[in-house]
C-alpha cells in the first residue's frame, strides 16, 4: 500500500490525485456497509471518526511540514506509531497514572532537548535515542502484565511527541514555532482521548495498528507532495489552461469522424494515431518515424516535428544503453536531400524526464544522393549510473532537430568508453526491435485523452453503448447486486472508480497492459461467485457453525455449555451480547475481542448458532 501511494504521488498527476480520495471512498462505504456491527450507530461513528481522522490527520502534517519540513513530519511520524501501539498500555493505566505519565514524558523530554543542544544534531541523535528505549519498553510490555512497563511505555510515547516538536523547532528556528507546538498539543490530546475510547479496544491487533499508522505516513506523503514542491503547484496552477487545450483536442478529435459508419462503429483499434497525421493541420506533425528496406537492407526514416522545438518537443527515437562515464563516438551512414541537424543524447532518465546527459549536435551537409558516413562525439563525464542500491536507467536518444525535414539513419555504433559497440540492433536488420520513439512534452498525437471519446472513436456509438453497459452492470452487481456481499466488492469498485476518474483525462486503453488489468476487474466484478462471507470465514479459520458459545457483559465463561445448536434467523437485537457474538464468530482468534455498545448479528444462510446469556438477575436464557 506505501508503495503504490508513492507511485501514486511521483506520477505529479492532477487526475491520479483525483482518483485516489474516489476510490478511497468508494471502498470505504461498500467496506462500510459489508461490517454487520455498522449496521448500529456505533459504526457510523466510526466512519465518522475516520473522516476526522483524516482531516485532523491532514492539518496536523500540515502544520509540521511547514515548520519542520521532512525531518520534522518523518520524526511527528514515529511519535505516532508510537502512540498508536501504545494504546492498549494507556487504556490498562487508570486516569491518575495516566496524567502522570503524560506530565512524566513533557518533562523528560524537556531533559532530553536540554541535552541535545550540546550535541552535534542533538535534537535528531535525541529522538532516535527515545525511539529505540520506546521501542524497548513496548517489547519487553508484550510480555509483561506489570504496569510499572505500561507506564514507562506511555510516559516514554509522550515524551516522543514533545521531541518530535523539538526536532521541528530545530530545523525551521523558533520563529513560527506556535504550528508545531499546536500540532504536538493536539496529537496528546487525541492519543488520551482515543485511549478511553472505543478506539483503543479497536486497535489491539498489529494488524490495524499497522495500518493506522501506514493511512498517517500516506497522508504526510501526500501533504508533502502537495505542499513542498514548486512544480506541483505549477502544474495545479495551470488547470484551466490545460482544460480548455483537453477541450480543444477534443473537439478537434471528433471532428475526424467524418461519416456516419464512422460514428456507428468507430475508425478501428489503434487507429487514432494515423487519423490524426493525416486529418490535423499540417503545422501541428510532430514528427514521425519508419523502417524501410531497400535490397534487403533495413534502414530508420526519420522526420523533425513541423513546429519550432525546444529541449521537450524534439522526436527522438531511442534505445536504453549501460550508463558509463566517459567518452562515446556515435557513428551512422546518412542520406538526406537538404541540410540536416542530427540531435544526439544519453540521458539518465526511465523514459521522458532526463537527469545528466551527454549531448551533442552536427549540422550534416547534404551531399548527393547515396549514403555518407557521419560521426559525432559525446561527452559522457557527467554519467555516473547513480549507487549502487539505487541505479540510474539510461537512453540514448536520436533525433532531426531541423524542422520538418526528413533523413535515413542506418547502421548506427555507439562505441563506449571501453570500446565496444552499445547498441543491439544498430543496423535495423530486425527492423526496430529494441528501438522506442518518444517525444518528452507533445503527447496529443498519440492520445485523445479522455477514456470516453476514445472508446467511442474507436468502436463507435455501438462500441461506447456496450462499454458502458458494462460498467454499469459491473457497478449495480459489486454495489447493489449479488456480488455486494463478497470480499472483494469494496476493493473491485473502488479500484474501477478511480481508473474512471483518471480516464476522464487521458485515454488509458490504448495501452495493453493496462487494458488488460481494467477489464480483468471488471470481469472479476461481473463473474465472481456471490456468497463471499462463507468463503471469508473459512479463508479466516473461523466456523459458521457455532454449538458451544458461552457469553457474558464483559468476557467469555469458560464453564457455560450449550447441548445442542438452533436454526439462525437474521436478528437485530440492538443488545451488546449480539455483538458480542459477533466479535466471536468473525473476528480473527489472535485479534477477538471484547466491545461495547449496540450491535447486530449477522450470519450467513444456514449457519447454526446459539448464545446462551447471563440477565441482570443472574438467570440464564437462550437466544
Amino acid at each position: 500500500m506505501l508503495l503504490a501511494c508513492y507511485a501514486a504521488l511521483t506520477t505529479f498527476s492532477r487526475g491520479v490525485y483525483a482518483a485516489l480520495p474516489v476510490g478511497v471512498l468508494v471502498f470505504l462505504v461498500l467496506r462500510i456497509r459489508q461490517d454487520p456491527r455498522f449496521a448500529a450507530a456505533r459504526g457510523w461513528r466510526a466512519a465518522i471518526g475516520a473522516a476526522a481522522f483524516l482531516l485532523a490527520g491532514s492539518g496536523i502534517a500540515w502544520a509540521i511540514f511547514q515548520h519542520g519540513g521532512y525531518r520534522g513530519l518523518l520524526a511527528m511520524l514515529m511519535a505516532f506509531a508510537a502512540l498508536v501501539v501504545s494504546l492498549p498500555a494507556m487504556r490498562s493505566l487508570p486516569a491518575r497514572l495516566l496524567a502522570l505519565a503524560l506530565v512524566s514524558g513533557l518533562i523528560a523530554s524537556a531533559v532530553v532537548a536540554v541535552v541535545g543542544t550540546v550535541l552535534p544534531k542533538g535534537p535528531y541523535v535525541c529522538h532516535a535515542v527515545l525511539f529505540a528505549m520506546w521501542a524497548s519498553l513496548a517489547y519487553v510490555r508484550k510480555g509483561s502484565t506489570e504496569p510499572g512497563v505500561a507506564f514507562a511505555a506511555t510516559a516514554t510515547a509522550f515524551a516522543l511527541v514533545a521531541s518530535a516538536v523539538n526536532v521541528s523547532l530545530h530545523w525551521g528556528g523558533t520563529p513560527g514555532a506556535v504550528l508545531p507546538a499546536l500540532a504536538g498539543i493536539a496529537v496528546l490530546l487525541a492519543a488520551v482521548w482515543a485511549s478511553r475510547s472505543a478506539v483503543a479496544t479497536a486497535l489491539t491487533g498489529w494488524r490495524e495498528q499497522l495500518w493506522l499508522v501506514a493511512a498517517a505516513a500516506m497522508l504526510g506523503a501526500g501533504v508533502s507532495v502537495l505542499v513542498g514542491g514548486a512544480y506541483l503547484g505549477e502544474r495545479f496552477a495551470t488547470t484551466r489552461e490545460d482544460l480548455d487545450g483537453r477541450m480543444k483536442h477534443w473537439s478537434a478529435s471528433l471532428d475526424v469522424l467524418a461519416w456516419p459508419a464512422d460514428w456507428v462503429f468507430g475508425k478501428g483499434m489503434g487507429r487514432y494515431p494515423a487519423s490524426y497525421f493525416y486529418h490535423v493541420p499540417d503545422t501541428e506533425l510532430p514528427g514521425s518515424y519508419a523502417w524501410k528496406q531497400e535490397g534487403g537492407n533495413g534502414f530508420l526514416s526519420l522526420s523533425g516535428p513541423r513546429y519550432s522545438m525546444s529541449w521537450g518537443y524534439l522526436f527522438r527515437f531511442a534505445q536504453r544503453v549501460p550508463p558509463e562515464r566517459g567518452n562515446y563516438s556515435l557513428l551512422f551512414d546518412l542520406r538526406a536531400a537538404t541540410d540536416i541537424e542530427v540531435h544526439a543524447e544519453i540521458c539518465e532518465k526511465h523514459l521522458l524526464y532526463n537527469e545528466n546527459c551527454a549531448v551533442a549536435s552536427r549540422l550534416v551537409k547534404a551531399a548527393g544522393p547515396g549514403w555518407h558516413r557521419a560521426q559525432i562525439e559525446l561527452d559522457g563525464q557527467k554519467l555516473s549510473g547513480g549507487a549502487w542500491y539505487a541505479p540510474r536507467l539510461a537512453f540514448f536518444s536520436l533525433a532531426v532537430a531541423s524542422s520538418g525535414r526528413n533523413a535515413e539513419f542506418d547502421n548506427l555504433r555507439l562505441v563506449g568508453p571501453d570500446g565496444t559497440d552499445v547498441f543491439a540492433n544498430g543496423a535495423f536488420d530486425e527492423g526496430t526491435a529494441r528501438w522506442f520513439f518518444t517525444s518528452d512534452r507533445h503527447h496529443l498525437p498519440w492520445h485523445i485523452k479522455n477514456l470516453f471519446i476514445n472508446v467511442l472513436f474507436e468502436q463507435g456509438a455501438a462500441g461506447l453503448a456496450v462499454f458502458g453497459a458494462l460498467l454499469i452492470a459491473f457497478f449495480w452487481r459489486v454495489w447493489l447486486g449479488s456480488a455486494k456481499a463478497h470480499p472483494l466488492a469494496p476493493s473491485l469498485a473502488g479500484a474501477v472508480a478511480g481508473f474512471v476518474v483518471v480516464g476522464l483525462f487521458d485515454s488509458l486503453l490504448d495501452v495493453p497492459r493496462v487494458a488488460w488489468q481494467f477489464y480483468m476487474l471488471l470481469c472479476i466484478g461481473l463473474l465472481v461467485v456471490p456468497g463471499g462471507g462463507r468463503s471469508l470465514a473459512r479463508s479466516e479459520g473461523l466456523e459458521s457453525t457455532v454449538t458451544k458459545v458461552a457469553l457474558r457483559a464483559g468476557r467469555p465463561r469458560n464453564g457455560d455449555r450449550a447441548d445442542q445448536s438452533v436454526d439462525a434467523t437474521p436478528y437485530r437485537g440492538g443488545t451488546k451480547k449480539t455483538e458480542l457474538l459477533w466479535e466471536m464468530l468473525w473476528t480473527p482468534p489472535s485479534r477477538r475481542g471484547w466491545g461495547e455498545g449496540e450491535g447486530a448479528l449477522a450470519v450467513p444462510d444456514g449457519a447454526k448458532v446459539v448464545v446462551l446469556r447471563r440477565t441482570t438477575e443472574g438467570r440464564r436464557g437462550s437466544t
